[in-house]
């Protein structure tokens, strides 16, 4: 024990009864000549070979802990040394298995993949999965799995399509039904947009955002509202992006975090957190009815708010995944497209704008600016999406004025109002 022993032959030794040989540098022993061994302690070496079968197991004292990179220990019966030698014990650590041929113990132990060893026990990552791959040439967009493409790239469709967090089909998962259905969020912004068509009614729910962008695109003609705007997207070659509902966005703002996460590694950006951190729903407030409110949520703290249908709103688009049936033995199905589009549609970029006008007395702070004259002003934002949004101040600046009274008199003195015993200097300001 405790030398610095890297290999020791003992199979000549068939008399050996006891081997202590622990805290070495060992890399594999055999014990399988050894049929008299009874207490073997091997922990604490480099193990990355040992054979026990030395059939007398039955009889054997085993403590085979330590050995980081000893995955199989080859055994006389397994089903006994299962029971037998145990983590609990200390007599191995919870990455080793037993097996009566180490050579066969290692494999891909998932029965769903091509190369799927029934042997093995020990699962190497080898694993390879069936897919089919169909490459197609098409002008304007390609219609697959019911979903309208538009650009040209490589699209996958799988039966699992993965999990809360995960990148699938142009988006980040953010909820996942359980029957292979769910929704991605959009790994960007779109541009600000208002909610539009005040004091119009409009048929919508909390829960189905792309329902809710049928109603409101039909009952307002207006191109820039919000719903217009996710329904032209074309971000990461999908065409059928919308506006979720308020039920989908406190969805959204639920797994931000992994969304945000996941957005960034896929070259998007993140929710906004600041002053201007309201997201729009297709939710109004009053459905069906004469209204002018609508739901929208602050991803700083996850609060609801509602308000006004004209007032500019940050816009995160959604779309709902698609999946196609697993294979007749259960094991999950995936579906690539190699798809190049000769003639891709330009997408529709809204623009949006705001006006404010008003006046200040010497100074006004605007959108981070402050001005001390009077003037037109423009602060205009730049999207991912190209379209711009230009924010119009016309402002006009009052300056204040001052008057100096220079008065001597006797006992008291009345000064705007205000009657005074003593003397000293006094100001008054007017508004």
């Amino acid at each position: 024990n405790s030398n610095n022993i890297t290999s020791i032959d003992i199979s000549n030794n068939t008399n050996l009864t006891t081997l202590y040989c622990y805290i070495n540098q060992i890399t594999t022993l055999d014990v399988s000549n050894n049929t008299n061994l009874t207490d073997l302690r091997c922990s604490y070496n480099s193990l990355t070979i040992l054979n026990i079968s030395n059939g007398n197991n039955v009889n054997m004292i085993l403590f085979a802990n330590g050995n980081n990179n000893l995955l199989c220990i080859e055994v006389d019966d397994v089903s006994w040394s299962t029971s037998n030698w145990t983590v609990a014990g200390t007599n191995i650590d919870t990455w080793m298995s037993f097996s009566t041929d180490c050579s066969t113990a290692f494999g891909c132990t998932d029965n769903c993949a091509m190369n799927y060893n029934s042997l093995a026990i020990i699962d190497d990552s080898s694993c390879t999965y069936p897919s089919s791959t169909i490459t197609v040439t098409a002008a304007n967009n390609y219609i697959w799995n019911g979903v309208t493409y538009t650009n040209s790239g490589i699209y996958e469709v799988s039966s699992s399509p993965g999990n809360i967090g995960d990148y699938y089909q142009g988006g980040v998962i953010f909820y996942l039904d359980g029957n292979g259905g769910g929704f991605v969020s959009d790994i960007a912004d779109l541009c600000n947009a208002y909610w539009g068509c005040p004091w119009v009614p409009v048929n919508t729910n909390y829960n189905n955002g792309e329902q809710n962008t049928i109603e409101i695109m039909a009952q307002c003609g207006d191109p820039t509202i919000a719903a217009r705007l996710c329904d032209n997207s074309y971000n990461q070659g999908y065409s059928d992006w919308y506006l979720p509902a308020k039920g989908q966005l406190d969805d959204m703002y639920n797994n931000k975090t992994a969304i945000d996460n996941e957005s960034l590694l896929n070259g998007g950006s993140v929710f906004l957190t600041g002053n201007s951190d309201f997201y729009l729903s297709s939710s109004d407030y009053s459905p069906n009815q004469i209204s002018n409110s609508v739901h929208f949520k602050k991803f700083a703290n996850g609060s609801d708010g509602y308000g006004g249908k004209s007032g500019l709103k940050n816009i995160r688009a959604i779309r709902s995944i698609s999946t196609i049936p697993a294979s007749i033995t259960g094991c999950d199905s995936t579906a690539i497209l190699n798809l190049t589009i000769t003639n891709p549609t330009v997408p529709t970029v809204n623009n949006t704008s705001s006006l404010l006008s008003t006046s200040a007395c010497d100074s006004l702070t605007w959108n981070s600016n402050t001005y001390y004259t009077s003037g037109t002003y423009s602060d205009t934002t730049t999207y991912s999406t190209g379209c711009i949004n230009i924010d119009i101040l016309v402002l006009t600046i009052n300056s204040s004025v001052s008057n100096l009274t220079n008065a001597t008199f006797c006992d008291s003195y009345s000064w705007n109002g205000t009657v005074y015993t003593t003397s000293g200097s006094y100001n008054q300001t007017f508004t």
